[in-house]
């Protein structure tokens, strides 16, 4: 019999961009390969239109069956009000709930992404959900280290608290392992489901696109969000400009806005591109990824670099250090541009072919299509356990 399945998400791609987005993508459709019978429910933001049944199946690349459906929930936030995500938050966990009570005892688990488990959690405390609930916050970014005081303020009035409470009232939570695991175990957390993120075969090279001389080319692909450490990149660039543009070309992929790029012949702003082959194209071009984020889970950019065979830099954060290390890159202990500066010092022409192909080698234990499986199991096996 097929496990059933009630999979809640803040958003999937394409039509919400966002690692967190990428990764319930890509966890229901592999799931849905394996035949677990599968009820999606995610949510849209207010500005973004709601896809149609064809753009979904489309997008998750699911056959018209009776063993995947799906809701879409239009997100709305008082923006003008402090907190507001928070409190939009709320309120679509309690819409979504509403939606599907009256069919939650017909699911073998329910696995909630973020605080669209809020209404979840506070059911199955009291006793009127009966189905094992699963919450997965990711990097749980709240508890890490911020950037600055503004964003640790947020996370210590705004989120913290709340965060901790979903946990509490769950039968598990989920993470990717390393620095996650003992975050979660620190915080007196023990029902833990380990299991790690995953890149798909398609963005896997059959070969290493080799460094042949001249410029290395230095990317970050992502969001201009705090934590991803933009800034301290930006700053490195301009403070080493004469040096660094002798060694290096650096690109960016993503929405960085205008006004704070940095000018220079050795940088290129690419913009934001939803398309998955124009950005697999790019990403095959370049040798480093950057990433020196201030909190991480388990960053799908770095799988998909090194799917594409690039050494990698990265903060020692989250799930960072199952990825990366001496063979294929570098781990920096935190993203101050001396620090970055020096980890770009420490990349000799002589050995990045012989980490590009490490790259390309470690991506085996991370392929969606086992990761899958493995989720699968241990879901069932947790399940099973709950009283």
């Amino acid at each position: 019999m097929a496990y059933k399945l009630l999979f809640i998400a803040d958003g999937i791609t394409p039509f919400t961009i966002g690692g967190m987005q990428r990764h319930s993508h890509n966890l229901v459709k592999f799931l849905a390969k394996n035949d677990v019978e599968i009820t999606l429910g995610f949510t849209v933001n207010e500005n973004e239109p709601v896809p149609s049944e064809k753009e979904v199946l489309d997008a998750l690349e699911i056959e018209p069956s009776t063993n995947f459906s799906f809701h879409v929930f239009q997100f709305q936030s008082k923006k003008k009000l402090p907190g507001h995500y928070v409190r939009g938050s709320k309120e679509m966990s309690a819409k979504i709930y509403e939606h599907f009570k009256e069919q939650l005892d017909g699911y073998d688990a329910i696995y909630c992404k973020g605080l669209m488990t809020w209404e979840f959690a506070a059911k199955r405390q009291s006793g009127m959900l009966k189905v094992p609930l699963i919450t997965n916050f990711h990097g749980y970014e709240m508890f890490q280290e911020a950037p600055n005081l503004k964003i640790r303020l947020q996370h210590i009035l705004l989120l913290r608290k709340v965060t901790r409470q979903i946990m509490e009232r769950s039968d598990y939570v989920v993470s990717y392992g390393a620095k996650i695991t003992n975050l979660l175990k620190s915080l007196g957390f023990d029902k833990i489901i380990e299991v790690p993120s995953g890149v798909v075969d398609d963005w896997v090279v059959q070969d290493v696109e080799a460094y042949t001389g001249g410029k290395i080319k230095v990317v970050f692909l992502g969001r201009y969000e705090r934590r991803k450490g933009v800034q301290e990149i930006h700053q490195v660039i301009d403070e080493y400009r004469e040096e660094l543009s002798q060694k290096f070309d650096f690109h960016f992929i993503g929405p960085i806005p205008e006004e704070v790029r940095v000018n220079g012949e050795h940088v290129t702003y690419h913009g934001e591109k939803r398309d998955g082959a124009i950005i697999k194209s790019l990403m095959s071009e370049m040798d480093v990824l950057l990433c020196p984020s201030y909190s991480e889970g388990m960053p799908n950019v770095i799988l998909e670099a090194m799917s594409r065979g690039l050494v990698i830099i990265a903060t020692n954060v989250g799930a960072v250090s199952l990825m990366v290390g001496e063979d294929n890159g570098k781990l920096i202990r935190d993203p101050k541009p001396v620090t970055i500066k020096k980890a770009l010092d420490e990349i000799g022409d002589e050995d990045i072919n012989e980490k590009k192909t490490s790259s390309l080698k470690k991506i085996d234990r991370f392929r969606w299509s086992s990761i899958a499986i493995e989720t699968l199991e241990k879901l069932k096996k947790a399940s099973s356990e709950v009283v």
